[in-house]
């Protein structure tokens, strides 16, 4: 990621692309997640919990991840449980929509869990 290699990661999300937030309010489009991620130095990023499912040509990805780094000079340090969405199509695979949760000590156990960071709209 930190290699800003556009043409990889253009491959890999889809056109139709959607970040959501839990509850299915769209969170962030295709364009809008993409120059957040070229406008961010990421210092770590762990994946845990990983959890990958087919079903034809669609498949279902979940997961634990911390990321931190710096964004537009804002750094940030994020907890989150994520399921991915992809499609294949034409023999590739793309992600296609990602439902992010980023609950806090404080939040968990409350009726909004996730609270909103600032690249999220």
């Amino acid at each position: 990621m930190n290699a800003k290699d556009h043409a990889k990661i253009e491959q890999l999300v889809a056109p139709e692309f959607a970040l959501y937030r839990r509850n299915g309010e769209l969170m962030s489009q295709r364009h809008d997640w993409l120059d957040f991620l070229y406008h961010t130095e990421i210092k770590e990023y762990t994946v845990r919990d990983i959890s990958a499912k087919a079903y034809g040509d669609f498949g279902v990805v979940t997961l634990v991840c911390t990321w931190s780094g710096v964004h537009n000079g804002g750094a940030f340090d994020v907890h989150a449980v994520m399921v991915d969405t992809w499609h294949r199509t034409k023999g590739k695979w793309q992600v296609v929509a990602r439902n992010s949760c980023t609950p806090t000590a404080d939040s968990a156990g409350t009726a909004e869990p996730c609270p909103t960071y600032h690249y999220s709209k």
